[in-house]
C-alpha cells in the first residue's frame, strides 16, 4: 500500500470504536457498572468523531486532487510533513498522481505544439471546420494560397473566395481532384483533397490543396515534347515517301534539259511508274488523313452526356457487341459480373467506346497466342464501379510502360496509338480512370468509375 500508515490509523480507530462499544454494554449491562459505561460512552462519541473527521478529511484532499485535475490545474500540493495520522503518505501518494498528470499535460501540450508546428510549415494548405461552419485550423500556407486572412468561420471564407468555397462544397468526401479557378488572386490550378474526420460529438472536414501550376506546366511541357515527336515521327513517315515519289515522277516527265516530255514521248515503262507513284502517292495521303482524324477525335472529345443505367441489363444490352468484336477471333471469352444490382450515371456512348477499344487491343495482342482468353469482370462495390479487360497476350515491358497512353504511340505495327489516350481521356471525363497492370500470364486494363460523378 501506498500509506499504510493511514489505512492503519483508521482500523485503530474502528477498533477502539468497537471495543468501547462492546465495553460499554458489558459495564453497564452485565456488571452495572454505570460510571464506567458512561466514560467509555463518552470513548465510543470522541472515537467517532475522530473516525468522522479523519474520513472528511481524507475526502476533502481527494477532492482537491479531482478538483485539481478536472480544471487542469496542477499547481497545488499536498504538504508531506507533520500530517501524522499516516496522512503523509496520502499526500506523497496524491502529490504523485498530479506530477504524473502533469506529466502527461505537458507530454500532449509539446505534441499539440509539435502537430502546429508541422501544419504551419507544410506547402500545402489545410483548413478544417465543422457542421456549422466554424474554422478551426487554418495555415498559413492556405491563407497564401488563397490570399486571404486566417478566418474563424467559412462564411467569411466565402465571402471573400465564392468560387473556391463553391468548387470546395461540391468536391465529393474522399475524392481528388484538380481545379483552375478564373480569380486571379488565387493560386491555381489548385489539387484538392476533402475529407471528415469525428471528433468527440462533432465532426470536422478537413480540406487540403496545394497549388500545382508549375508541376502541371512541367508535365504538360513534358507531354507536349512526346506529342510533338511522335507527330513529327508520323508526318515525315507519310511526308517523306510522297515527297522523294514526287520528285521521281517530275523526272520522268521531263527530259534531262529540265523540259517538259509529250504525252507520245512517255513509253509504257514510263506509264507505269507514273501509276505506281501515283498509287503511293495515294496511300500514303489517306494514310496522313488518317492520322489527322484520330488526331481530331482525340482533341475533340465530346462532353459525357450521363444517363441512370442499371449495371447488369445494360451489360446484358452491350452482349451484342462484345460476341461481334471476338467473333473472328478463336479467343475464349468469359464474363463475370457482380453488379449487387447497383444502378450508375454514364454516357453509355462513350464507355461502349472504351469497352470496343478494349476488347480490339486484346483481341490484337493475342493474335499469336495459343488458346487465347479474355475475361470481362464487371464489378460494383461502395460508390465505384469497374470494368476490367484480362487477356493471356504477352506482358507490356517495363521500358514501353510510360509510354502506352501518349497519343500515337503503339506497339503495334499497324496500331494508330489513339485507342489506349482516347479511351484514358473518357474515363477522365467521367471523374473515373483507366488503369493497367501485368498478371504474370497477360495484362489487365480495369476501368474504374464512380457511381455517382459530379460533372
Amino acid at each position: 500500500m501506498t500509506y499504510n500508515k493511514h489505512y492503519i490509523g483508521v482500523l485503530i480507530r474502528i477498533a477502539f470504536l468497537v471495543a468501547a462499544s462492546w465495553g460499554v454494554f458489558y459495564f453497564g449491562i452485565v456488571l452495572k457498572l454505570y460510571m464506567t459505561a458512561l466514560l467509555l460512552f463518552s470513548l465510543v462519541i470522541l472515537q467517532g468523531i475522530e473516525l468522522i473527521r479523519l474520513i472528511r478529511k481524507t475526502n476533502r484532499e481527494i477532492t482537491r486532487l479531482f478538483e485539481s485535475v478536472r480544471s487542469n490545474d496542477f499547481s497545488v500540493h499536498f504538504s508531506e510533513k507533520a500530517e501524522g495520522n499516516g496522512f503523509d503518505e496520502l499526500h506523497a501518494s496524491l502529490n504523485g498522481m498530479i506530477d504524473a498528470y502533469k506529466k502527461v499535460k505537458v507530454q500532449k501540450e509539446q505534441h499539440y505544439q509539435q502537430l502546429n508546428q508541422v501544419v504551419e510549415y507544410l506547402n500545402s494548405g489545410i483548413i478544417s471546420f465543422d457542421e456549422e461552419g466554424r474554422i478551426s485550423l487554418i495555415n498559413s500556407a492556405a491563407a497564401k494560397l488563397l490570399a486571404v486572412p486566417s478566418f474563424k468561420t467559412l462564411t467569411l471564407l466565402k465571402n471573400k473566395r465564392p468560387e473556391w468555397c463553391q468548387k470546395m462544397l461540391e468536391l465529393p468526401l474522399n475524392e481528388q481532384r484538380a481545379i483552375d479557378f478564373n480569380d486571379p488572386e488565387i493560386a491555381g490550378p489548385q489539387l484538392i483533397f476533402k475529407g471528415k474526420i469525428k471528433l468527440g460529438d462533432s465532426e470536422q472536414v478537413i480540406v487540403s490543396f496545394q497549388d500545382i501550376k508549375d508541376e502541371t506546366e512541367r508535365q504538360e511541357i513534358k507531354a507536349y515534347h512526346k506529342l510533338i515527336r511522335i507527330l513529327t515521327h508520323e508526318i515525315m513517315n507519310s511526308v517523306t515517301p510522297i515527297a522523294s515519289l514526287t520528285d521521281t515522277l517530275n523526272q520522268i516527265l521531263h527530259t534531262t534539259d529540265g523540259e517538259a516530255l509529250k504525252l507520245s514521248e512517255l513509253n509504257e515503262e514510263n506509264l507505269g511508274d507514273l501509276s505506281y507513284g501515283m498509287a503511293t502517292i495515294h496511300r500514303r495521303s489517306e494514310g496522313l488523313l488518317r492520322f489527322v482524324t484520330d488526331y481530331r477525335k482525340l482533341t475533340r472529345l465530346p462532353n459525357p452526356k450521363p444517363d441512370k443505367w442499371d449495371l447488369e441489363n445494360w451489360w446484358q444490352s452491350t452482349g451484342t457487341l462484345v460476341s461481334e468484336l471476338t467473333a473472328k477471333s478463336p479467343m475464349t471469352l468469359r464474363s463475370d459480373v457482380n453488379t449487387r444490382r447497383k444502378s450508375a450515371s454514364f454516357d453509355s456512348q462513350l464507355i461502349e467506346q472504351v469497352v470496343i477499344n478494349l476488347i480490339k487491343n486484346a483481341v490484337e495482342a493475342t493474335k499469336e497466342v495459343d488458346h487465347p482468353e479474355l475475361k470481362i469482370t464487371l464489378d460494383a462495390h461502395a460508390d465505384q464501379w469497374s470494368l476490367s479487360f484480362e487477356n493471356t497476350g504477352p506482358e507490356i515491358p517495363a521500358d514501353k510502360a510510360d509510354q502506352i497512353f501518349i497519343p500515337f504511340y503503339s506497339t503495334k505495327i499497324e496500331g494508330s496509338g489513339v485507342g489506349l489516350p482516347l479511351s484514358k481521356s473518357i474515363a477522365q471525363a467521367h471523374r473515373g480512370s483507366l488503369i493497367w497492370r501485368n498478371t504474370g500470364s497477360g495484362v489487365c486494363f480495369t476501368l474504374q468509375l464512380p457511381l455517382e460523378p459530379t460533372f
